[in-house]
């Protein structure tokens, strides 16, 4: 359905635009082995099936591939964005992170807007959207570390254990052209069947791209964190770096849509 909300004009009012960075759960292997062995020969093995398409150490794949995969890994920052009318009646972009250094709190700041944003009639919009962030919230959310934990405000302000919110449940169970998102990775994907990075669509549509490829985050996200050995407050700061980087991607994406929606 991502092209179809393209070609609607009027659809850019309901557009609420989602990224969020990924870091590995463990500093480094080590950190992994000596913490959650059972979780580290799992990931060993997962490795060592890929060692021969890789090349890099193990360190490397675990922070360059492994940040991507939800059984090993977290969400640290999030943002989300969306387009209001300046003076003149132009939609200007807008993006608002949510801060934490707890994946379970920043889960429910996000569900929380999920909940406002299906009450609105809203429509989730990302990069990848549908092949990476609905399943990778939906894996994170069910997760031994989050599952029943997450503490969300429904529609009517009141605290509640979180359950998985419709905006992504309907995405689940709906067929690809049944999807009510936009999906900015589509628009170079037909004809095709490799994915485009953003990195790469920005570049294609010529708008700016974010400062950092996610593939580089990880490892130094850990860097920071275990050179500075940081302070409760530190690390605060630092998921808040983390935030204001998904805002980068957020902005991005919100470019190409507006690229595509004026030359359409």
């Amino acid at each position: 359905m991502s092209l179809n909300i393209i070609f609607n004009k009027a659809a850019i009012k309901h557009l609420a635009f989602l990224d969020f960075i990924t870091v590995t759960k463990y500093s480094s292997i080590e950190e992994f082995s000596n913490k959650d062995d059972l979780g580290y020969h799992l990931w060993l093995d997962t490795f060592l099936k890929n060692e021969d398409n890789f090349k890099g150490s193990p360190n490397e794949y675990y922070h360059t591939k492994s940040c991507f995969n939800p059984i090993y890994s977290k969400i640290v920052g999030i943002s989300l964005g969306g387009f209001v009318k300046d003076k003149d009646e132009n939609f200007i972009p807008r993006t608002k992170a949510l801060y934490g250094n707890d994946e379970c709190k920043l889960m429910g700041e996000l569900i929380t807007s999920f909940y406002k944003q299906y009450k609105n009639n809203s429509i989730l919009a990302g990069h990848n959207l549908n092949g990476f962030h609905i399943p990778f919230l939906t894996k994170r959310f069910l997760a031994k570390e989050n599952a029943g934990k997450i503490i969300a405000k429904n529609p009517e302000g009141e605290n509640v254990i979180a359950t998985l919110p419709a905006i992504l449940s309907e995405q689940l169970v709906s067929k690809p052209w049944e999807q009510k998102t936009l999906d900015t990775m589509q628009t170079l994907k037909f004809g095709s069947f490799y994915n485009t990075s953003l990195e790469h669509s920005a570049y294609h549509y010529g708008v700016p791209a974010p400062s950092i490829s996610k593939e580089n985050i990880s490892g130094k996200f850990w860097e920071t964190a275990t050179t500075k050995k940081t302070t409760e407050e530190e690390a605060m700061v630092l998921n808040n770096q983390m935030s204001d980087l998904a805002a980068e991607y957020v902005m991005t994406t919100m470019r190409i849509y507006q690229h595509l929606r004026e030359t359409m």
